[in-house]
């Protein structure tokens, strides 16, 4: 069912087909980008099969032609509560105008939730995603809790934001220490 128009094209989400899948690799690389193709297949062959309670899968926002421009994956928890619908690598593409697009997923999540009897939406985005950010706080969603993410890998990577961190105190946590007094003596 199409919500908005992309420079006139009419902008549909549905789940995402099987065929698709290859597809859709270069938006969710957006969001995750050290994910690889055959880590990509895993993760999303199975959310493409159909489940008859919708309790998982992948929506598309696609225009007429069939060229993906946003997807998100998706999860309901029905032993939570309140029973939520859980959105991940939530990304919305287009040519100059990303608005469209994600408008259109952020009313499909919201639709679906209401279907499914959810009570809550929890929903993540990359720090990249703006626009679906404010598409997203303009249909009445708001930031709960922020995730931080800290790059853990190859100490002589240039990447990496923190080369020494220092763990002692999680050693000595671990061995049941008392950590208060050790951080008062460093």
């Amino acid at each position: 069912m199409p919500h908005e128009m992309n420079f006139g094209n009419p902008i549909s989400v549905a789940p995402l087909r099987g065929t698709q899948i290859g597809q859709a690799f270069p938006l969710v690389r957006e969001v995750a980008p050290s994910l690889m193709f055959e880590q990509w297949i895993r993760i999303a062959s199975p959310l493409t099969r159909e489940d008859k309670f919708d309790r998982r899968g992948i929506l598309a926002a696609t225009v007429a032609s069939g060229h993906l421009y946003g997807l998100c994956l998706y999860r309901v928890e029905p032993l939570k509560s309140p029973k939520p619908l859980v959105a991940h690598y939530l990304a919305a593409f287009g040519i100059g105008q990303q608005a469209p697009v994600a408008r259109s997923l952020v009313a499909a999540i919201d639709s679906l939730a209401f279907r499914l009897g959810c009570e809550i939406i929890q929903t993540s985005v990359a720090s990249s995603q703006r626009s679906v950010r404010a598409c997203l706080e303009a249909a009445g969603h708001r930031i709960r809790q922020v995730e931080f993410s800290k790059y853990i890998g190859d100490p002589e990577d240039d990447q990496m934001p923190a080369r020494y961190t220092d763990l002692s105190w999680l050693e000595q946590w671990r061995r049941g220490d008392d950590i208060s007094s050790a951080a008062k003596r460093g």
